[in-house]
């Protein structure tokens, strides 16, 4: 039979009393009984409730504390818990079976427990971890292609292909307004005066007067006026053409382009187009 002798412990006692309270929760009812100084004071039983009657006798003399646990109630084995009180000198005799007391198994797997779950923490905690910086090196990696993607869009805002989309819009409104010059006779003098400006920018600079040359007179006669002098209305025409390139967007100038075009193809369809937009329009006859 096991004897397993310690100093008093309270504690201890109490976790003897718990397993033999959840044996009886199990179905499995232990038989046991308590000794105080050689004296039986709990009679062998089962019932958990006499337990504490032990208490009753404990004494500032008293030496001795012995719980005895049977293994079955047909059985004379048991386990003997022997505690000892007033007797400082005594050194706690280890457990004849090596496992020690019933408190001590229950800590040591309390404590294989909790030092599994601490592993089982750190690993899962880890494995976020690594997660975590992957996730965040490709969100850096990510945040540098966005801010060169949004450095060459600001440098190249107005360019498409090494194209500048403000000069394309222009090309098309020159070869719209050209296209129409047979059509309209305001066309054609927008087309004049688009010709001019275009050879003027072509033509070459002076070069920078030095001190050395002389200065000479120069003598301006007025010449005649080639171009007709433009109407209000052309002049109204030729301000919503400037407004036009200053308000639309460059990949909003072709398409306004197209639609004038259409329009000078189809002047029938100019009337119903007004109407559309709610456009009024002042005529001889009244308005639409």
């Amino acid at each position: 039979m096991p004897l397993i002798e310690e100093r008093y412990d309270q504690h201890k006692i109490d976790s003897l009393k718990r397993y033999l309270q959840r044996e009886v929760e199990k179905g499995r009812a232990r038989d046991y009984e308590i000794i105080v100084d050689g004296f039986k004071v709990v009679s062998r039983t089962n019932d958990v409730s006499e337990f504490d009657d032990y208490e009753q006798e404990i004494r500032d003399t008293t030496r001795s504390l012995s719980i005895l646990i049977y293994d079955g109630d047909k059985t004379n084995r048991n386990t003997k818990y022997s505690f000892s009180l007033n007797q400082d000198n005594i050194i706690p005799a280890q457990p004849q079976n090596s496992l020690g007391s019933l408190a001590d198994i229950d800590q040591m797997i309390q404590q294989k427990m909790d030092d599994k779950d601490k592993d089982f923490q750190i690993t899962t905690l880890t494995a976020k971890l690594a997660e975590t910086e992957e996730k965040l090196e490709e969100a850096e990696e990510y945040q540098e292609q966005l801010k060169a993607e949004l450095e060459h869009i600001k440098a190249n805002r107005f360019q498409m292909k090494d194209v500048n989309l403000l000069e394309v819009g222009a090309e098309l409104l020159k070869f719209t307004i050209n296209k129409s010059a047979k059509k309209s006779p305001f066309a054609a003098q927008i087309s004049g005066i688009l010709g001019a400006l275009s050879e003027m920018d072509q033509q070459p600079a002076l070069p920078p007067k030095t001190e050395s040359e002389p200065e000479c007179e120069v003598t301006v006669e007025e010449q005649p006026n080639s171009q007709p002098e433009l109407s209000p209305m052309q002049l109204h025409i030729l301000n919503s053409i400037q407004r036009m390139e200053k308000i639309l967007t460059p990949e909003q100038l072709p398409i306004m382009n197209q639609v004038i075009i259409k329009l000078l193809e189809n002047p029938a369809q100019l009337i119903p187009v007004a109407e559309l937009l709610n456009v009024k329009i002042e005529n001889g006859n009244g308005k639409i």
